[in-house]
């Protein structure tokens, strides 16, 4: 990793790495193992509003507005992500205005705030917005498969409701129970650093960070409600459409050890699969105009694997996609080929050539080995370069073998008949 640590006096960890990337670039990321899973659902609806009501935050007296003019003519930003089971922040900034970037870090820590007006603003605006949307098939789809797939409250659809019940000092009090024990976090920076420069900013901005240690998150458990639903199931839903079509979900989740090898191969397996389906679904049967199977493996959570697909498609061709779709995902159990295992294995090479490179990539690299203390980053070009057709099938089996196969449909409603609805008339 070629980087230096810092324990600090208030007990917080600092990970620098200097790179010559980027002359004039230094990037900044601090992950926590804990999220919101650890909120009462009573304030669900302010944890479904977090991340945009948070978006535009003051610190300490300067609401948001005062704080875009004290920043004007800086390059420095620092945005939170306060997620199920992880916490992070993330930030960029220039070797000139550094320390305005450990200024906003300390004050996130200490003076986080929401003005009531900016707060009511950016309700108002989200509402403008959705009351737009909420009746639309792409909303309706997306709202009937978090249901679908999630118990809890806290990972539902974000809606007129939900911003109606939520509220300014809920969204403060989540805050700051996420930044309370700022040890929780690993500070990292990546870029064009001097360590003799960086360390007494450090010290004066981030050591002086109070600290909290019962206050930490690091403990927290997995939530069955915050957890995909497990089992094999087909749910189907239907709304009312001025132009009929059908959307799909498709998804195999799972647990899976996390390695670098189980992490490429989720990746591998999304690029097969996405290719054999843009042939069959597509190509061939022209269900679809597009359609992509996604892979992701996540550090945290108890189903942390999963292959997902979203599209819209041709009502009348459901029954075959569906089939289709299932036998492709099931057949990679026992086909796959070198000739498609060969350019997904170089597309990971490739992406990673190119990852490397990034001073934002390896501070958040850095910043997310310490929530599992798996350090996976220099690894990934080597261990896609030995994985094998009989790797791919493997992984598939063992993914398949835990049964949680879900697909969620969206229909339009079937139009009422021109006889019964004449009938209806005359009847009136």
């Amino acid at each position: 990793m070629d980087a230096t640590e810092w324990t600090l006096s208030n007990g917080i960890k600092v990970i620098v790495k200097p790179t010559e990337f980027k002359n004039d670039e230094i990037t900044f990321t601090a992950d926590a193992k804990g999220g919101t899973s650890v909120i009462d659902d009573s304030l669900a609806s302010s944890v479904v509003l977090l991340p945009m009501g948070i978006s535009q935050h003051g610190l300490g007296d300067y609401s948001y507005s005062d704080l875009s003019k004290y920043l004007q003519g800086t390059q420095v930003s620092l945005d939170f992500t306060f997620e199920t089971y992880m916490r992070e922040a993330e930030g960029k900034t220039t070797v000139k205005d550094l320390t305005k970037l450990m200024e906003l870090i300390y004050m996130n820590f200490t003076a986080f705030t929401i003005s009531e007006d900016e707060f009511n603003a950016t309700r108002n605006m989200l509402k403008g917005v959705l009351s737009n949307q909420e009746t639309t098939p792409n909303y309706i789809f997306s709202e009937k498969l978090l249901q679908t797939i999630y118990n809890s409250p806290k990972r539902q659809m974000l809606s007129t409701k939900v911003i109606d019940e939520a509220s300014r000092e809920a969204t403060l009090d989540i805050v700051r129970k996420m930044l309370a024990a700022p040890t929780d976090f690993t500070f990292v920076f990546a870029g064009n650093i001097d360590l003799a420069t960086l360390k007494p900013l450090v010290e004066q901005y981030i050591a002086t960070i109070p600290v909290d240690a019962s206050a930490s998150l690091t403990n927290t458990s997995w939530v069955a409600g915050l957890e995909p639903v497990k089992g094999t199931e087909t749910n189907t839903f239907t709304t009312k459409m001025q132009t009929p079509q059908s959307y799909a979900f498709v998804g195999v989740f799972g647990q899976l050890p996390y390695s670098t090898k189980n992490k490429v191969l989720t990746g591998i397996t999304g690029q097969i699969l996405s290719n054999r389906l843009l042939k069959k679904i597509r190509e061939e049967m022209g269900a679809t105009y597009s359609i992509q199977m996604m892979g992701d493996m996540s550090r945290v959570g108890e189903i942390n694997t999963v292959l997902q697909t979203a599209f819209p498609f041709k009502p009348e061709t459901k029954a075959e996609v569906l089939t289709a779709i299932h036998d492709i995902i099931y057949s990679m159990e026992d086909s796959v080929s070198t000739e498609e295992l060969t350019p997904a294995r170089e597309y990971v090479i490739k992406n990673i050539s190119n990852d490397i490179e990034d001073n934002g990539y390896w501070s958040g690299a850095i910043a997310a080995s310490t929530v599992n203390g798996k350090f996976i980053a220099t690894e990934i070009s080597d261990t896609a370069k030995a994985i094998t057709v009989d790797d791919v099938k493997a992984f598939m089996k063992e993914l398949l073998d835990q049964n949680n196969y879900r697909v969620v449909i969206l229909d339009p409603e079937a139009a009422e008949a021109p006889e019964a609805a004449n009938a209806e008339a005359n009847a009136e």
